[in-house]
């Protein structure tokens, strides 16, 4: 579960992206995302465009993060998008709602993390603007990019089809219970010093993400068109669930298969959480998934950063989760459900 699920309370109505085909099919509004980590496509023009929210309360709580990292993390999740459809960021539009509790001192450093990260990526920022709140902080950030060259057109997705995944999993959820662990400790009053010094890299993965840019120009380079791309945002469950049934496809997962870092692991473990149960449905790894021919499976073991975990099957066999014990259970998401 990500840091939405701290205060957010799933809508009733079968989970939060049902309701969002549901309201799109009695509406009309069209979805024209291959799944929900990717930009939308502008027809004919090939621009991009990827867009976010936060919410103070609801995404972030300002008690223990840092107004630059805030600022640099709402452009990674928001270039995100545009990565995972293949494509380059070239420009951002910011609109910051603010209360009177936040001053010029703040605001500038909320903007310098923003800046910072369009620097980091490579990308303008075109437009920003400023209001004011009654609730707090809300952030919202659009980006605009393209593809280079030719885009072949989309294979469809089959059977045999592998799963991958960028980096490691699970970080960030562990990074935000421990957070979570200090806030409540500061607020009851006790008198005790947090030591965050053995928690530093699962810290650092919720509070200043980074998109793995370099496997995705391995990638490239090494000729891999994966047929899906998306962002890892909600926790792999639920976006590979959300790959299949845009697909019409099933799966297995591997268990054993799922990267976790070894300080993920210690940490989990020292606070009493399965590490793959966090890399399954924590969020907020802004890693990238992938679907690609087996035929690219050699291709693929070669490309740093990047493993497989499992594969595509026919949908009739449905989305399973391969045990340590070779047990095969059925892929649930614990997180935003389907």
């Amino acid at each position: 579960m990500s840091s939405t699920e701290n205060n957010r309370e799933e809508p009733a109505v079968a989970g939060r992206y049902n309701l969002i085909e549901q309201i799109s099919v009695k509406t009309g509004i069209a979805r024209d995302e291959t799944s929900f980590g990717t930009a939308t496509v502008e027809e004919g023009s090939g621009l991009l465009v990827s867009q976010n929210l936060m919410l103070e309360g609801i995404d972030f709580n300002l008690m223990y993060f840092p107004l630059k990292h805030l600022g640099y993390k709402l452009v990674v999740r928001t270039i995100a998008g545009i990565y995972a459809s293949g494509g380059t960021p070239s420009a951002l539009s910011v609109n910051v709602a603010l209360s009177s509790r936040f001053g010029p001192e703040q605001t500038e450093e909320l903007f310098g993390g923003i800046t910072l990260a369009a620097k980091k990526y490579n990308t303008k920022i075109r437009y920003f603007d400023l209001t004011s709140s009654l609730t707090g902080m809300t952030l919202a950030c659009t980006a605009w990019g393209s593809r280079e060259g030719d885009v072949p057109a989309a294979r469809k997705p089959a059977a045999t089809d592998l799963i991958c995944v960028t980096g490691d999993l699970g970080a960030a959820y562990i990074g935000l219970q421990i957070l979570e662990r200090e806030r409540r400790i500061f607020e009851s009053g006790a008198d005790v010093q947090p030591d965050l010094s053995d928690f530093q890299y699962v810290i650092s993965r919720q509070l200043k993400p980074e998109l793995r840019t370099e496997v995705l120009a391995e990638l490239a380079k090494a000729g891999i068109a994966p047929s899906v791309s998306t962002v890892i945002r909600e926790g792999l469950a639920s976006e590979l669930l959300g790959v299949c049934k845009n697909t019409s496809m099933g799966c297995r997962l591997f268990y054993e298969k799922i990267p976790v870092d070894s300080d993920t692991y210690r940490n989990a473990e020292e606070i009493g959480i399965d590490p793959v149960v966090a890399a399954l449905n924590g969020g907020e790894e802004y890693e990238f998934l992938f679907i690609a021919p087996v035929a690219m499976a050699g291709s693929i073991n070669k490309v740093n950063g990047l493993t497989m975990i499992g594969y595509l099957t026919d949908a009739s066999e449905g989305c399973l989760l391969v045990t340590p014990g070779d047990e095969v259970v059925e892929l649930r998401a614990q997180g935003w459900s389907w």
